[in-house]
């Protein structure tokens, strides 16, 4: 393929987390020092900047990008060509990024630094572990065997002190090894000293690569301190390997190869397509009409059969494009490729087509130009994840995940998130890891809400975010709450719904927390939990 400008370059700031800490390690006993350790982090993409990069901006010449700011001069530390790079005009745009993520993102990766270096060192505190329990050992074996020689010579009235003190000299033994366990356990301290947001003058460059007729829309970023572009992530597994236009999507080798295993499976639904070809000959005969009806039910397993990796990645790419196509176009068809009850079909109900958009951060006011990504790869279960970043207009790039079942030749879409786990039941691993996007309150202006929705979206909205929401409130519409209005209160039952969904969800609010929220007692939460769990059918793969 080829890489073709879509747009012409514009000047722009990227964002540069820093941090630094000072970790102290406990290793071998009481042995004890600390070391220095930074993060460089890219902001935006929340991926640490390659070492040659970090270099060029570790120099004296990004002091002073850091300490003028967007008026930098010309001239100063690192002139010339660091100089002329950095003479951004003022209404230069910053490149988005979300802060709160970045700064976890730091903080994840100085810890796992952290880790890789404990365990380096842990080999000098087994040794010495070793050693000082052999000792130990050795001194309670001779006790013990004293005691032993003792009581074989002893009168009998004797004997029962001395198993006695043996039990004791036993125990004391445990006890005394369990001290050496701890004293020589490994751990670091991790103390946070530094955290600077540094803007980088760079360049961003809209381009399509190219492959045939085929389009896929990137912007390229040119660090213009490091004169080089910033790393281009493979969409599909996050890796850092050349990138290729494939006939599906742009990915790496490794996830656009085909595999020679998937092939294999098929033979398994292949039994019973024979089945489903024994009545077509009988199609002539008009009068037998029970063949017609059976095609259907013959096909059904091959439906609900795992589809092989180059059918999910094929269904999950062509998700991509054509799903954000038509929130773009506020095409009220794409109901039909929502799953009934989901949070997807939720959110619809709340915001509309054009507001499916707002799980991920998009302002309804903004409007899509350019959407990149593809399926990443087997699910968990029968759930698929296709991810990838909109783009758009003014300047704005959001991360996505859209979580999909296959149903026949297509995909239909479950939920809508800014990032998913292997298990996308969970929203532990996102909420944490990138974070969620919060809002105050419902954006647009959302249909009515009955009393518990409303509890619900003023409780949850603010705390945990609006992927919890979409769930409490798909589980609390899905279910006929007419015979409980009478006998529990709005807010029992919303405190009930948090407590279950949330538990399912990976968040796991505790029961006196919703309760404490909802301003309820916890033995009435309780009791609502056991009037609404018949209804809801919560279960490992409905968690909402």
């Amino acid at each position: 393929g080829r890489i073709d400008p879509a747009d012409p370059p514009v000047r722009s700031y990227l964002p540069v987390l820093r941090a630094g800490a000072m970790i102290r390690y406990v290793v071998a006993g009481d042995e004890a020092f600390q070391e220095r350790a930074e993060c460089w982090l890219d902001a935006g993409a929340r991926r640490e900047l390659p070492e040659a990069v970090r270099s060029v901006l570790e120099s004296g010449s990004v002091a002073a990008v850091a300490s003028a700011g967007p008026g930098l001069p010309a001239s100063g530390p690192g002139s010339g060509s660091q100089g002329s790079m950095a003479a951004l005009p003022d209404s230069a745009p910053v490149l988005p990024f979300d802060l709160d993520g970045a700064v976890d993102a730091a903080h994840q990766a100085l810890r796992g630094r952290a880790g890789r270096r404990l365990a380096a060192l842990e080999e000098d505190g087994r040794h010495a572990q070793a050693a000082e329990i052999g000792r130990t050992e050795a001194y309670y074996r001779d006790v013990l065997a004293g005691i032993e020689r003792r009581r074989a010579g002893t009168a009998a009235e004797r004997v029962a002190a001395l198993d006695a003190r043996a039990e004791a000299t036993r125990q004391e033994r445990a006890r005394r090894l369990a001290e050496i366990r701890d004293k020589h356990q490994a751990r670091f301290e991790l103390t946070p000293y530094r955290l600077q947001v540094l803007l980088v003058p760079a360049v961003v460059l809209p381009v399509d690569v190219m492959r045939g007729s085929r389009r896929y829309p990137q912007r390229l970023v040119w660090i213009w301190t490091a004169r080089c572009f910033r790393p281009l992530p493979c969409p599909s597994c996050g890796s850092e390997r050349r990138l290729v236009a494939g006939k599906t999507g742009l990915g790496c080798e490794a996830c656009l190869l085909p595999r020679a295993e998937p092939p294999a499976p098929a033979a398994t639904p292949a039994a019973t397509p024979p089945v489903a070809t024994v009545p077509a000959p009988a199609g002539p005969h008009r009068p037998a009409a029970a063949p017609v009806t059976k095609a259907p039910v013959t096909k059904a397993p091959v439906t609900t059969a795992p589809p092989s990796p180059g059918r999910v990645r094929a269904l999950g790419d062509k998700l991509v494009t054509s799903f954000w196509q038509s929130v773009s176009d506020d095409d009220q068809r794409l109901a039909k490729q929502l799953l009934p009850d989901s949070p997807a079909a939720t959110a619809r109900r709340l915001f509309g087509v054009r507001g499916l958009v707002v799980p991920v951060g998009v302002p309804l006011s903004a409007r899509l130009i350019s959407v990149s990504g593809g399926s990443r790869g087997s699910g968990h279960g029968d759930r698929y994840v296709s991810q990838g970043v909109l783009a758009t207009r003014p300047d704005g790039e959001y991360p996505f995940a859209l979580i999909w079942r296959p149903q026949g030749e297509r995909a239909v879409v479950e939920e809508i998130l800014p990032a998913a786990t292997h298990d996308p039941s969970r929203l532990r691993g996102w909420w944490f890891g990138c974070g969620p996007v919060r809002f105050t309150r419902l954006p647009g202006r959302p249909g009515a809400l009955d009393a518990v929705a409303a509890r619900l979206t003023d409780v949850v909205l603010p705390h945990e975010g609006l992927p919890l929401l979409l769930r409490c409130l798909t589980a609390w519409w899905r279910i006929d709450a007419a015979p409980l209005i009478d006998v529990l209160e709005p807010a029992v039952m919303a405190a009930a719904l948090l407590r279950m969904v949330s538990w399912r969800a990976g968040v796991r609010v505790p029961a006196a927390d919703c309760a404490d929220r909802f301003q309820v007692r916890v033995e009435h939460v309780k009791a609502a939990e056991t009037q609404l769990k018949p209804r809801l059918r919560l279960s490992a793969e409905v968690v909402w």
